[in-house]
């Protein structure tokens, strides 16, 4: 890899008027050319290494909660599929009809473990707050 040119900054000018400029300037200087490629190589190997770990982290959380991630899934297709009528309407039955079995201990399992209740609640938040925002539900 071959670096032509180095960015640098300098200050000019009469004591009582100092200037400061940013410039790009060829380096005839071997030393120089490979300490700037020897950096630029460095921080493009960070930059990478950084980014393997980001995507590993992001997909062991993925696989995490597995069963949670299931029902976070289907609670979002359930706002992206209904109508506002349909959500306005089982706000209004709300309390009126006993849950599920497989909800309540959905919610259970929820309640009891706070790192997969963050999770879920991570994952189905934006999609749940814009629908309700989109039918008038929330401010």
């Amino acid at each position: 890899m071959r670096c032509p040119a180095v960015l640098f900054l300098w200050i000019s000018g009469s004591p009582g008027r100092l200037g400061l400029h940013i410039g790009l300037k060829s380096i005839d200087s071997h030393m120089l050319v490979q300490q700037n490629c020897v950096m630029v190589k460095k921080v493009a190997f960070a930059s990478l290494f950084t980014l393997a770990i980001a995507l590993l982290c992001a997909g062991v959380n993925a696989q995490q909660f597995p069963i949670m991630d299931r029902i976070a899934d289907k609670v979002i297709q359930k706002y992206q599929t209904s109508t506002c009528e349909q959500l306005w309407q089982e706000r209004a039955q709300k309390g009126k009809a006993p849950k599920p079995q497989m909800e309540q201990e959905a919610l259970q399992m929820l309640k009891s473990d706070p790192q997969m209740r963050a999770a879920f609640i991570n994952k189905v938040a934006a999609p749940i707050a814009n629908k309700m925002f989109d039918c008038g539900m929330i401010p």
